[in-house]
């Protein structure tokens, strides 16, 4: 805004389906200028014989003038919703789209104008109400961070490391009798005939009576 008077933009600046802008007074008013090009890929659709714009894109347009009126930039706002849009008049390739917009009313992170489109002098399309909202980027979602290794960590680790083993931690090894034994651990006695001979007398002698060798 300059002066308290509205602001000319630069011939040939361009805003997405906007081919010019011509004056924008922030909070207030804004008017641009929208060619239509008989080159639009939608016209090989829309229609074959009877090629149209479609209101949709007329309208996307009048919503990207009335966020220029109401001071949002570019990609940080979003048409939330449109009240009576009438379409009066196709608009035909080799159009020149003349957009105004008024601002009816803002608030901290809305806005509501209405929009009006002539060709040649002829009103084309309205639109009573057009509401618009700032879009905000989402937070930043954090990520984890290994913890850093603490002295008393290291130390407990390095202790471990170099302890000698005990009766819980030592490997288990097999003896040439096929027994597991732990290392470190009494190894079983081996039997001699002798002590063999003896515990056979000895039970022997605690038999019952009466009880005969078979």
């Amino acid at each position: 805004m300059t002066d308290g008077g509205p602001t000319s933009v630069q011939s040939g600046h361009s805003l997405g389906g906007l081919d010019r802008v011509l004056t924008v007074d922030p909070g207030r008013a804004a008017t641009a200028v929208r060619n239509i090009p008989s080159t639009l890929a939608i016209f090989d659709d829309h229609f074959p014989r009877f090629p149209v714009l479609p209101g949709v894109l007329l309208l996307d347009s009048m919503a990207q003038l009335a966020a220029l009126a109401l001071g949002f930039s570019t990609g940080q706002w979003r048409l939330t919703g449109a009240e009576v849009v009438r379409f009066r008049h196709f608009v035909r390739p080799g159009d020149q789209a003349e957009l105004a917009v008024r601002v009816l009313g803002t608030a901290t992170a809305t806005g509501d104008c209405d929009a009006r489109v002539t060709v040649d002098g002829r009103l084309v399309a309205t639109a009573r109400r057009l509401r618009l909202a700032r879009v905000t980027a989402p937070a930043p979602v954090p990520t984890a961070t290994p913890a850093a290794a603490t002295p008393a960590a290291t130390a407990t680790a390095a202790t471990a490391a170099t302890a000698p083993e005990t009766a819980a931690t030592a490997p288990r090894r097999t003896t040439t009798a096929g027994a597991a034994v732990t290392a470190g651990a009494a190894a079983p006695v081996a039997a001699t005939p002798g002590a063999a001979t003896a515990a056979a007398t000895a039970a022997a002698a605690m038999a019952p009576a009466g009880e005969g060798a078979s």
